[in-house]
């Protein structure tokens, strides 16, 4: 875990407020009286917000070369405190930072500055539609490696928070299309979670006209799980397995309170028997041994509760099978415009930055879908890696 050592100023909406639109009201030179009190006034702000500013030979490079000084007749924008400077960026996209920080050494130094970087990640983290293992904050954190908080947020945009991940068009990926062509293998991918039973995910899947796939056949399960249906993804054929813990019936008629309903994935439910795990049921077991993916679906409105206990009791026992690599899609629904918890927080709630499998998290809306695609071409793209 990175220490954050120091904190920004706290935020008075009123006093920046009020600094920022005299020093514009000089600047223009609206009046010669303003500009006559603002050396001496400029003194008192600078004095005030000396003892918020930090201290050290690591911040030497953040004073202001023309703060609280009578030498510059005009004020300019470096003027203000650093407290001020900080606030103003952190209202800015990265992309104005980054021209901003091209201006000036000392715009420089504050563009840079950890505690901006920490704040742009806290702000910007939880509208991503994409979080994953390469591109969650907390992933580097847990490491405790060198990188600062501009190095982390760059690395979580550039590995699928912001854009989309491309299809493998290289040698390597054609090869592999060819020789899973060639042997006849067709990806097999567990699908299950709560989302499955409150949302209408498979349904939209192959009957919504908004949706990208359509059912080539089905096949049944065995002993009463594993159903599912095969689809053409980008003209590859995938099997997709349908995991509910329940018959249809069962989770209609499930008693409502602190009664555990019926669960057939998993051995025992709610809490682990004599301090062991939650285990996969036989039927489930044999499933996993032969499949190549898992997605998780989830409510991304209703991940709280019975629903959220139900998630990380087969998510710990599925994690397990199969093998540490074979990836974990978690797609969140939402049947609003703005879900709840965005995939940040999701992720967070599931604890999936303990997970040593790749894994990525995707905001789906159910209305029209949007993101279902490119969730299931990183899928696949990790599939045998």
């Amino acid at each position: 875990m990175l220490a954050i050592e120091r904190q920004l100023p706290e935020v008075n909406e009123h006093h920046y407020r009020t600094i920022v639109t005299d020093w514009f009201s000089r600047w223009y030179g609206h009046t010669k009286e303003m500009q006559t009190e603002r050396p001496v006034e400029m003194k008192v702000i600078n004095a005030e917000a000396s003892d918020e500013q930090p201290r050290g030979a690591a911040d030497a490079h953040l004073s202001s070369p023309y703060s609280g000084t009578a030498a510059s007749p005009s004020p300019t924008f470096v003027d203000l405190p650093l407290g001020v400077h900080l606030h103003i960026l952190s209202l800015l996209d990265v992309a104005s930072i980054c021209k901003l920080s091209q201006t000036c050494r000392y715009m420089r130094g504050v563009a840079g500055d950890p505690l901006l970087w920490n704040r742009l990640l806290e702000r910007d983290l939880h509208t991503w539609g994409v979080v994953g293992h390469r591109s969650h904050p907390q992933v580097y954190r847990d490491a405790a490696s060198d990188l600062t908080s501009k190095q982390i947020y760059c690395y979580c945009r550039l590995h699928g928070a912001a854009l989309p991940h491309p299809l493998d068009h290289s040698l390597a990926g054609r090869l592999k299309s060819l020789v899973r062509y060639i042997s006849g293998h067709i990806p097999k991918v567990l699908m299950f979670g709560s989302g499955l039973e409150s949302l209408p995910v498979v349904r939209a899947m192959m009957l919504d006209d908004n949706s990208p796939y359509r059912p080539m056949g089905f096949y049944p399960g065995q002993d009463g799980v594993g159903s599912g249906m095969r689809i053409h993804h980008r003209d590859t054929p995938v099997n997709l397995v349908t995991l509910y813990t329940a018959t249809r019936a069962e989770r209609t008629a499930a008693p409502t309170g602190d009664t555990p309903r019926v669960n057939k994935l998993v051995s025992y439910y709610d809490q682990a028997v004599d301090g062991r795990p939650p285990e996969l049921t036989q039927a489930v077991r044999t499933l996993c041994q032969h499949s190549d993916a898992m997605i998780l679906a989830i409510d991304a409105n209703k991940l709280d509760g019975e629903a959220l206990a139900l998630d990380q009791t087969i998510l710990s026992a599925m994690v397990r099978w199969p093998g540490d690599q074979s990836p974990l899609l978690v797609i969140a629904c939402s049947s609003t415009p703005v879900p709840a918890l965005s995939p940040a927080q999701v992720a967070d709630k599931l604890d999936l930055c303990s997970l040593t499998r790749p894994w990525q998290v995707h905001s789906i809306a159910m209305e029209t879908l949007t993101g279902l695609e490119g969730a299931f071409d990183w899928l696949l793209s990790k599939i045998g890696h």
